[in-house]
């Protein structure tokens, strides 16, 4: 078969498309890590925040668990409307949420404002993370699939480096209120860019139409949506509850300043960066399925030794040590999906499984809340390290990935 110039020229148009989604899906997702609700910014800020306005640790960890199940709530509905109609308008939706729920944060006056503040920033995840990547596994080409999310995430988690910093000068300069209204205004600026580049509306020939409803869909692949969601769920229930509880430690137990402790989750933001960078040479080394079982086993001695931490140094060494597996594991993970995945339910199987991960969340978050109420900060931590064992062993239940699934055929690639 020989190439013509017009074949040569097709592919670098495709290519030079392709490279102008993911830049664009990547500033935004860094843009948005910087600025949304409980991440970047505010990730130092809100524990602190809420505990000031009277609620207990008990109390923050259910506040924060709320922003889970509301985005638990209305994935998988999500996830089958955007492949039948269109990523793009429930993508900008998402971040049009975001910024509500960090304006309501930053005017609440009481608790009752702050439940609104996470119920949206709930909602605003669903829209925003499952369709940011659904759009990655859809429309970027399997060969560049792991790179793509290696930079997503790499993005995500420079975003979640730079974001505390700022949120702990302005909190110390200024009071606990406006970093959220600084957020807010970049969430905004996303919004504008993601409008500008991206559009409103999928082009027509990115739009996947199915006779079948929904419920029979996931039916007919049943035994992929299962094994992935049950360790979907249980991936997420050591990780949720961990950064809060280690901002509580360092200004209890250490007794930090708020730019401390924004110094401090910055600088253990290095770990998830570093993790992003090499993710994808980890996954295609040895597997993706592998560096996820062997990431979550060793992260449990980096929660052990955050719960027998001795100085705030040992305590933000371990913190970025669990960033720095976090960072390896999530692009793979999500790679993995898309590997597993037919083409023509991408954002459904995406948005199940994300949404029994977000299962693991709230229960992370009630239980991690409620062992550090009755037993003590550093207690939790026993329980994390306990749960990330478990995690880790139940990851051999997902296929291996190593081809993608018929859309003929449905059912697992192993």
């Amino acid at each position: 078969m020989r190439f013509r110039f017009g074949d040569v020229e097709a592919m670098s148009v495709a290519s030079s498309s392709d490279t102008r989604l993911i830049l664009t899906l990547c500033f935004v997702a860094f843009m948005f890590s910087v600025a949304n609700l409980g991440a970047g910014i505010t990730s130092a800020i809100l524990p602190l925040y809420i505990v000031g306005m009277g609620l207990s640790v008990g109390q923050l960890g259910l506040l924060l668990s709320t922003i889970h199940s509301s985005s638990a709530t209305l994935r998988i509905p999500i996830g089958y409307l955007s492949d039948r109609h269109g990523y793009r308008r429930f993508y900008l939706a998402g971040l049009i949420l975001a910024a509500l729920a960090l304006l309501s944060a930053g005017f609440a006056s009481d608790w009752s404002y702050l439940v609104v503040a996470v119920v949206l920033a709930g909602l605003s995840h669903a829209l925003y993370y499952v369709m940011q990547n659904a759009t990655m596994i859809r429309d970027v080409p399997s060969s560049r699939r792991g790179v793509a999310f290696a930079w997503l995430f790499f993005s995500m988690h420079l975003g979640g480096l730079i974001g505390p910093a700022i949120g702990g000068i302005v909190a110390e300069s200024f009071g606990l209120r406006p970093p959220f209204l600084l957020s807010s205004a970049i969430i905004i600026t996303a919004l504008s860019l993601a409008v500008v580049v991206l559009g409103t509306r999928d082009p027509t020939q990115e739009k996947t139409e199915t006779t079948h409803s929904m419920i029979t869909l996931l039916r007919m692949h049943k035994d992929l949506v299962l094994r992935i969601c049950t360790a979907r769920m249980l991936y997420h229930l050591p990780f949720t509850v961990f950064t809060p509880l280690v901002v509580l430690l360092l200004r209890g137990g250490f007794s930090a300043t708020y730019f401390e402790i924004g110094l401090a989750t910055t600088v253990s933001g290095i770990g998830g960066v570093v993790g992003s960078l090499v993710s994808e040479r980890l996954g295609r080394a040895v597997g993706k399925r592998l560096v996820i079982v062997c990431g979550l086993l060793v992260a449990s001695p980096a929660a052990l030794a955050t719960a027998f931490a001795a100085t705030l140094v040992a305590a933000v060494a371990a913190l970025a040590a669990v960033s720095f597996i976090w960072g390896t594991l999530t692009p793979n993970y999500d790679s993995l999906i898309g590997d597993l995945s037919p083409q023509t339910s991408v954002a459904l199987i995406y948005s199940t499984a994300t949404t029994f991960g977000r299962v693991g969340m709230p229960l992370s978050s009630i239980l991690g809340g409620a062992v550090a109420e009755y037993f003590g900060i550093r207690s939790s931590f026993i329980f994390i390290a306990a749960t990330c064992v478990v995690a880790g062993v139940m990851q051999f239940y997902i296929p291996k990935g190593t081809g993608r699934v018929s859309c003929s055929k449905p059912g697992i690639s192993n």
